[in-house]
C-alpha cells in the first residue's frame, strides 16, 4: 500500500538511483549543477566523518565564478580530477547509518532505519547541505537501489530511477576494471545479488560473466520497481530512461527538475547539459553476437519489455 505523499517538496533530497554503467554519472553531474543543491562529494569520500571538508565547495561554486571537477572516467585535465565533484561516498553511507559494509554490499531487503540510524544519517546529510550553503540535499548511489530502507529514513525524498538497456549494461560491466576486479565476472557483485531462481538459470547456462551481469541488472531494475510500487508515494519515484535522455537532455533534465520543484530556466539547463551528454553507446552491444544478444533476451526479456525496449530475438 502507498504511503500518503508528502507535499513538503521544497527541501525535500533527490536520489539518483540505478544499476551501474546505466548512464548515472551523466546525468547526475549535470543535474547537480544546480545551485540549491548539495551533495556528497569526491572528499566526503575520502573523509567521510569530517563535515568540513564541504566548505571546499564554497572556493570553486560561489556566485562570482564556478569551476567544476569531474569523475576520473572523463578525458579531463589533470588538476579538475582534485577539485570538488560528486561521488557516492560509500564510506560516508556505511559509517552514518551504522551497518558498515552492509549498506554498500547488499539489497537491504526487508529492512528499515532504526530511529537512531535515521537520526544520524539525517543529521550528516543536514551537515552538508549546510555547509556547502545549498537548499537541498541530493546524491547519486549504484547498484542495489535501497528504496525501503532509503525511504524510512527520508519519507519525503524523491528518487530518480535511471534506467539503462539490459543488454547493453551487461555488455559495458564486462569492460571496466571495478567488475572484474571485485568477482563480477564469477559471482554475484552484491550480497543477496540474485534470487534463488535467477542463481539456477545462471548455473545452467553454464556460469556465463555475460549472463550473471545481465541477471544483476534485471534483479536491480525488479526489486527497484516492487519497492517503489510498496512504499514510495507515486509522485516521490520517477522512472527515466538513459536512451531518452540522451536523445533529449534537456527536456528531460527539465522535467526532473520540475517533477522534483527545482526552480530553473531552460538557459541554465542548456549550459548544464551541454558538457556531458554523448551519443548513445547502446551500439557496442552488437560486438556479442546474435546467439549471446538472444540468450540474454530469453534471461531478462520481460523486464526488457516492461521498460519498453525491442527484443531482436523473438
Amino acid at each position: 500500500m502507498k504511503h500518503p505523499i508528502n507535499r513538503s517538496q521544497g527541501s525535500a533530497p533527490i536520489f539518483v538511483i540505478g544499476a551501474p554503467r546505466s548512464g548515472t554519472t551523466v546525468f547526475f553531474e549535470a543535474f547537480s549543477r544546480h545551485p540549491d543543491l548539495a551533495w556528497p562529494s569526491n572528499y566526503t569520500g575520502k573523509f567521510p566523518t569530517v563535515p568540513l571538508f564541504n566548505y571546499l565547495r564554497c572556493l570553486f561554486d560561489n556566485r562570482f565564478y564556478r569551476v567544476f571537477g569531474m569523475k576520473q572516467q572523463y578525458d579531463v585535465r589533470w588538476f579538475k580530477k582534485y577539485l570538488f565533484f560528486p561521488g557516492e561516498a560509500y564510506s560516508f553511507w556505511n559509517h552514518y547509518t551504522g551497518l558498515g559494509d552492509r549498506f554498500a554490499k547488499t539489497y537491504l531487503k526487508g529492512v528499515r532505519a532504526r530511529p537512531e540510524e535515521a537520526l544520524a544519517l539525517r543529521n550528516a546529510t543536514e551537515l552538508i547541505r549546510r555547509k556547502q550553503f545549498r537548499k537541498r540535499f541530493s546524491c547519486k548511489l549504484t547498484g542495489p537501489t535501497r528504496l525501503q530502507y532509503l525511504h524510512s529514513v527520508f519519507p519525503n525524498a524523491y528518487f530518480i530511477h535511471f534506467i539503462r538497456d539490459g543488454r547493453s549494461v551487461a555488455e559495458s560491466l564486462l569492460r571496466v576494471p571495478f567488475w572484474r576486479q571485485g568477482g563480477g565476472f564469477d559471482r554475484p557483485f552484491w550480497d543477496e545479488g540474485l534470487s534463488p531462481d535467477a542463481e539456477g538459470l545462471w548455473q545452467q547456462g553454464g556460469r556465463q560473466p555475460i549472463e550473471l551481469a545481465a541477471l544483476q541488472w534485471k534483479e536491480i531494475v525488479d526489486i527497484a520497481k516492487h519497492e517503489a510500487d510498496s512504499y514510495i508515494p507515486t509522485d516521490q519515484y520517477i522512472e527515466v530512461r538513459y536512451e531518452d535522455f540522451v536523445t533529449n537532455p534537456e527536456k528531460i533534465l527539465s522535467n526532473i527538475y520540475q517533477a522534483c520543484g527545482v526552480n530553473t530556466t531552460a538557459a541554465d539547463v542548456r549550459s548544464w547539459t551541454s558538457g556531458f551528454v554523448k551519443k548513445s553507446m547502446n551500439k557496442k552491444v552488437d560486438s556479442l553476437g546474435d546467439e549471446t544478444v538472444a540468450r540474454l533476451e530469453q534471461l531478462i526479456g520481460n523486464t526488457l519489455k516492461e521498460m519498453s525496449y525491442p527484443l531482436y530475438h523473438r
